[in-house]
C-alpha cells in the first residue's frame, strides 16, 4: 500500500496523464473479473489503487462514498488504516464538519499508544492541512513536537526523516530559512528514497533561494531532477514538472531583480558639487524665483 504522501501528491495532479494508464489498467482486471470461471479475489492493493484513482481525478464525492463502502474482511488491518487514513485525507478537503477534530484526534491516539508510524502519519497530514489554511506556525509546532519525541518513542530511521521534511516544509511555508537548512544537514539526504530525496532538495533550493543564493538553489534543483529521473513509476514524472515549475519561478526572480539593477544603478550614481540631478526627458527649464 502506498504512503499518505501519495494521496497528496495526487490531490495536486488531477489531471496527470499518468491516471488514465491507471484507469487502462483497472479496466483490465475488471475485465478478467467477469470473464473468469472461478471467484477472484483482489488484493489490498486494488482497493487502494481505485481509492487513489478517485481521489487523483478530483473526484473527492465519490472517493467520500468508495472508501467506507471497502467491506472489513477484504483488507488486513494495515491496508484499513491507511483507507481511514486517506479518508480523513478527502473530507478535510471536502471541508467536512468534524474532520479536523478527526485528525487531531489521530495524533492523540498514535501518541498514546506510541505508535509513532500512526503518528507521523496523522501528524504531518494535519500539518499539511494546516499549511493550506495559512497556519504554517501551528503546523511547525506539531511537527517539532513530533521530532523531538524521537528519543521517547524509537521509530524506523526512514520514519523520522519523514517527519523532519514535513517540519522544514512547514517552516519554509513560515520563512524560516536558516533554521531549515541547519535541519536539512542533520539529514542524509542520499540516503532518502528517491519521492523524499526529491522533497529534500526542492526544500534545500527554497531555502537558498530565500536567503538570495541563486547558485545553491540551481545546484539544489539539479540534484533534485536527477534523483526524480531514477524514480521508476509514473510519481516520476510529478516530481519534475515540480522541479521545473520551481526552477522557473527562481530563473524569473532573478531576471526581474537583473531588469532593476541598471535603473537602480542610476539612481544611486553620485553628483557632482553644485551640479543639479538631470531633469526628466521632454521637461522644460526650471523657472526662477
Amino acid at each position: 500500500m502506498g504512503s499518505q504522501d501519495t494521496a497528496l501528491r495526487a490531490l495536486t495532479s488531477p489531471s496527470h496523464p499518468a491516471w488514465s494508464e491507471v484507469e487502462r489498467h483497472l479496466a483490465v482486471v475488471d475485465r478478467l473479473v467477469r470473464e473468469s470461471d472461478e471467484p477472484i479475489e483482489l488484493a489490498d492493493a486494488d482497493v487502494w489503487l481505485r481509492a487513489l484513482l478517485l481521489i487523483g481525478r478530483g473526484d473527492l464525492d465519490e472517493a467520500a462514498r468508495f472508501i467506507p463502502s471497502v467491506p472489513e474482511t477484504s483488507v488486513n488491518s494495515s491496508a484499513r488504516r491507511t483507507l481511514e487514513l486517506l479518508l480523513t485525507i478527502v473530507r478535510l478537503q471536502l471541508n467536512a464538519p468534524g474532520a479536523l477534530d478527526t485528525c487531531r484526534t489521530w495524533v492523540s491516539t498514535a501518541r498514546g499508544k506510541e505508535d509513532i508510524g500512526r503518528l507521523t502519519d496523522a501528524s504531518t497530514v494535519l500539518a499539511r492541512v494546516l499549511e493550506d489554511h495559512g497556519r504554517a506556525d501551528e503546523a511547525a509546532a506539531l511537527l517539532l513536537e513530533l521530532v523531538g519525541e524521537r528519543g521517547d518513542t524509537p521509530g524506523p530511521e526512514a520514519t523520522w526523516s519523514r517527519a523532519m521534511l514535513a517540519l522544514v516544509g512547514a517552516e519554509l511555508q513560515g520563512v524560516a530559512p536558516t533554521l531549515a537548512l541547519r535541519r536539512l544537514e542533520s539529514i542524509d539526504l542520499d540516503a532518502l528514497p528517491p519521492t523524499e530525496g526529491v522533497d529534500a532538495y526542492m526544500h534545500l533550493a527554497r531555502a537558498h533561494q530565500l536567503l538570495g543564493r541563486s547558485r545553491p538553489a540551481f545546484e539544489a534543483l539539479d540534484r533534485a531532477e536527477r534523483v526524480a529521473h531514477g524514480i521508476d513509476d509514473s510519481t516520476r514524472y510529478g516530481c519534475l514538472a515540480e522541479i521545473a515549475l520551481q526552477r522557473g519561478m527562481l530563473q524569473g526572480r532573478l531576471l526581474a531583480v537583473d531588469s532593476l539593477r541598471p535603473r537602480r544603478r542610476a539612481l544611486e550614481r553620485p553628483r557632482l558639487p553644485g551640479r543639479s540631478p538631470p531633469l526628466p526627458v521632454g521637461a522644460g527649464p526650471v523657472p526662477r524665483p
